[in-house]
């Protein structure tokens, strides 16, 4: 009788023991779309959308806690990275435990690495530890879903898609039960992810050479009343027109590349609408760049968390072994996610000057925008003041050769520049404290390896960036239309940081023009064939008519340009009256876009007739 109750308790316990592995096994090779389950299907609970610095362990919770997804996008030069980095998550000897499922979505492409097979497309795993570490063979639990089978390898998926980004963090949220969420965006930013070597020189702002303006403009008339196209308005060079917007070296904040889908990449504004909604707790990027306003203030409702580095990431990546190793061992609370995970970062880059990481409070991310918009709004009304264009350029000298910077110093590289920094070195300006106390703010946690200088490394970093232009052949700094004209952030969409970035470095003061504003403006004389130039800066929505009269018989035309392509796709007057005699008038209403916004040139052209003094009359409220 004794033996026998032995054996019914030992049954009983065992037929308990596998009824839960069945109803609680989410790494089921046919889970999610193909196959799923019932269990699978219908899980208990679902992700939650936010959560404390004091997350509870599942030692004490029925749920796994943390689902920690990776969208890992190795259709590109980063491939043999990508396998790299599933070798470090399978040597995590916890990784098998019930604290944390670690799901990953990727994707390969041929021609970088032939390890574990060269397979070439499309996978998703749930990664489990392998105690076989000499070798690059994924050894970890190969899942079906998402379209995607859990054999052969005919699946390719676009990585750059958002519905693809949204239907991972369904299917993971669908399959397994945890209290909390990351996602990890793992590929290129927006710049290169290998790190180039430093400039160390002094940073040019390009300046154009309008000292013969008659000679770029080429104003004039084929015959009496016949308007002139404008041609030749400005030099290529001196303004980027690179219109392509999903490039890894385009300014419009982007990541994830995938090649084998004709390049296509995931910006910004398609992260925000795939992840919006999904219960992400923390919002990672093991990619370039990405630690930026304009990408802290695009994902302020994604996530309630985010890491990420405003410089450009080895190709290593994270330390995956080092930060999930470090975090298993501690409390599973947010703070110790993303502690560890900067901590592993910090001592695997100890001796990489440059390097840095940091983590952000979302919440906080509408703070930080008014702040720095204040900031920028001084910044540009102490800069855009006729009486002083001497400011120009110590402002420009400043920003670029005093103030901390992020920077792919190659042709058409970004420049980016620490915002902290930016406010620290303009102490005079009514909101630069209140910037820095914002930044103080949404940055939890920040490391920045302290070798070098602004240059060849980030001493100064204090975790935030900001899109300051773009690097030509010669390291001088131009303004990126893509910028402005892309597909836009939210940030770059309300801000007033892109108008003062492009009246700083597309502005050509200095170089023999007349700064006008609304006013009258008479000269004494001027004689056949003479251009005469007012440089004028329209900040706002509103009209600017320029009325010219006074010149008796003579012959006087006006012309009303776009000096940097600003409203037109190419060189061409925005107005020009050539037969008004004996006044011409030109006119052009503006909206408040940054694209309308800028430097425009009223020019006076003596066409025929003798020496004559005239009047030019400019208004407009919106010009500065």
């Amino acid at each position: 009788m004794k033996s026998k109750g032995i054996l019914i308790i030992f049954l009983c316990l065992l037929s308990f023991f596998l009824f839960y592995c069945v109803t609680n096994a989410p790494d089921n090779d046919s889970g999610g779309g193909g196959g799923t389950s019932s269990a699978l299907s219908s899980p208990t609970s679902s992700v939650t959308s936010s959560v404390t610095s004091s997350v509870t362990s599942s030692a004490t919770s029925s749920n796994c806690a943390w689902n920690i997804m990776i969208y890992m996008a190795a259709d590109n030069d980063l491939e043999t990275y990508a396998i790299s980095d599933l070798n470090e998550l399978e040597s995590v000897s916890g990784i098998n435990g019930t604290d944390i499922n670690v799901i990953v979505l990727v994707d390969r492409i041929p021609g970088y690495s032939t390890e574990d097979g060269d397979w070439r497309g499309t996978r998703l795993y749930k990664m489990t530890y392998d105690s076989i570490t000499a070798d690059s063979n994924i050894r970890s639990t190969r899942l079906s879903g998402m379209g995607l089978s859990n054999t052969g390898d005919l699946n390719e998926l676009n990585m750059a898609d958002p519905a693809i980004l949204t239907n991972f963090v369904n299917f993971v949220n669908t399959n397994y039960v945890a209290d909390n969420s990351m996602m990890i965006l793992w590929d290129h930013g927006s710049g290169w992810r290998n790190k180039t070597t430093s400039y160390s020189g002094k940073i040019k702002r390009t300046v154009p050479d309008i000292t013969d303006i008659k000679s770029r403009i080429k104003i004039g008339k084929n015959s009496k009343g016949n308007k002139t196209v404008i041609a030749n308005k400005i030099d290529t060079s001196t303004v980027s027109l690179n219109n392509t917007v999903k490039s890894s070296t385009s300014p419009i904040k982007s990541v994830c590349q995938d090649v084998t889908s004709s390049n296509d990449i995931l910006n910004n504004s398609e992260v925000r609408t795939a992840l919006t909604g999904l219960g992400v707790t923390v919002l990672g990027f093991d990619a370039c760049l990405m630690g930026m306003i304009e990408s802290i203030y695009e994902f302020k409702g994604v996530a309630s968390y985010m890491i990420a580095s405003p410089e450009t990431i080895p190709g290593n990546g994270w330390d995956y072994e080092g930060w999930l190793t470090s975090f298993l061992a501690t409390d599973l609370s947010v703070t110790n996610l993303y502690t560890t995970a900067i901590d592993s970062y910090a001592a695997y880059y100890s001796s990489s000057a440059g390097a840095c990481l940091a983590a952000y409070d979302l919440s906080q991310a509408n703070n930080l925008y008014t702040a720095f918009n204040n900031f920028a709004t001084d910044l540009n009304n102490y800069m855009l003041n006729p009486g002083h264009t001497d400011r120009f350029f110590t402002i420009f000298d400043t920003i670029a050769n005093n103030t901390e910077v992020y920077a792919t110093p190659v042709n058409g590289g970004n420049y980016h520049t620490d915002i902290y920094d930016l406010a620290d070195n303009f102490p005079s300006l009514t909101n630069s404290a209140a910037l820095k106390t914002a930044v103080d703010n949404i940055v939890l946690y920040n490391w920045t390896q302290p070798d070098g200088d602004i240059f060849t490394g980030n001493p100064y970093s204090h975790g935030i960036a900001a899109y300051f232009g773009n690097f030509d052949a010669s390291y001088n700094l131009t303004f990126s239309l893509t910028y402005i004209t892309g597909n836009v952030t939210l940030f770059t969409t309300s801000s007033i940081w892109p108008d003062f970035i492009k009246a700083l470095l597309t502005c050509p003061v200095l170089t023999g023009l007349v700064w006008a504003s609304a006013a009258t403006y008479n000269d004494a004389s001027i004689a056949v064939g003479v251009y005469e130039d007012y440089l004028i800066y329209v900040g706002g929505a509103g009209t600017v008519t320029a009325t010219l009269s006074n010149y008796g018989t003579n012959d006087l035309d006006l012309y009303f340009v776009d000096y940097v392509p600003n409203i037109l796709a190419s060189p061409d007057a925005l107005d020009l009256s050539e037969y008004g005699d004996p006044t011409e008038v030109v006119s052009y209403t503006f909206s408040n876009t940054h694209a309308h916004k800028g430097w425009y040139i009223l020019e006076v052209h003596h066409y025929s007739g003798s020496t004559t003094p005239y009047r030019l009359v400019i208004s407009g409220s919106n010009l500065k």
